[in-house]
């Protein structure tokens, strides 16, 4: 009777990469999954020619560089980056989960109540609470759906943390200890609070080295974010320039 093989260990790169030939939206990119010991191409992998620029990159090599890139962020990167913030959003729900849960839930309720206000605003608009009684009945309900968001505001701030402490993923020797002490799952986790996927770009020449500069990180940014406009700044010669 045959040996069966063990199963290939999970990447904390899984679910991350993607082929950089097949293009970067995220709409039609192709995913790269493990074949052997390298990650390639998802179609290429299926034996399919749909990706024109197929690529393919060792594991360990992918692992190793993406774990660096991603230790280098999380501890040099300003606590006012975007990428640090979503760092930190996420951290709370590693670190805590049941806190990180309790929280979700008190924001939830806080969403509940001020729609429950924007309802009345919109039904009073539209003539729904007319005459003398209609208005003592609005101001009635909606002091009430004002009261009911400020209870909600105030379970949130019983549960909330204004900032997460990742003081342990600033300091570099904890961070590395960090990650060398996690299991495969664990270290993807770590991955995914600040990045959110990874284009393997192709080697240059057959058995190139992989480096930093074959992986284009799409980093991680908080929820809600919004990047700032661009000001205009005048030029010596009367023009515009964005800064």
């Amino acid at each position: 009777m045959e040996e069966q093989s063990k199963p290939i260990e999970r990447s904390p790169a899984s679910g991350l990469m993607y082929c950089d030939g097949g293009g970067r939206d995220p709409k039609t990119h192709h995913n790269t999954t493990i074949h052997g010991a390298s990650f390639r191409c998802g179609p290429l992998n299926l034996g399919l020619t749909t990706c024109p620029d197929p690529v393919s990159g060792m594991r360990a090599s992918v692992e190793r560089v993406l774990g660096e890139e991603w230790r280098k962020k999380v501890t040099t990167a300003s606590p006012l980056d975007p990428v640090m913030l979503a760092v930190a959003e996420g951290w709370v729900a590693l670190a805590n989960p049941e806190e990180s849960q309790k929280e979700s839930e008190a924001r939830g309720q806080i969403k509940l109540a001020e729609e429950a206000v924007s309802r009345l605003d919109r039904l009073n608009a539209g003539g729904a609470y007319s005459g003398r009684d209609g208005e003592e009945t609005f101001i009635k309900l909606r002091r009430a759906a004002t009261e009911d968001v400020e209870s909600a505001r105030e379970a949130w701030e019983a549960v909330a943390k204004p900032m997460a402490d990742i003081a342990v993923l600033r300091d570099p020797a904890r961070c590395l200890e960090l990650w060398e002490s996690g299991d495969s799952h664990y270290q993807g986790q770590l991955l995914r609070l600040a990045i959110d996927r990874v284009y393997l770009k192709k080697a240059p020449y057959l058995g190139a080295r992989l480096k930093a500069d074959r992986l284009h990180i799409v980093w991680k940014k908080p929820r809600g974010w919004k990047p700032p406009k661009k000001k205009e700044t005048t030029g010596e010669e009367g023009g515009t320039a964005e800064s």
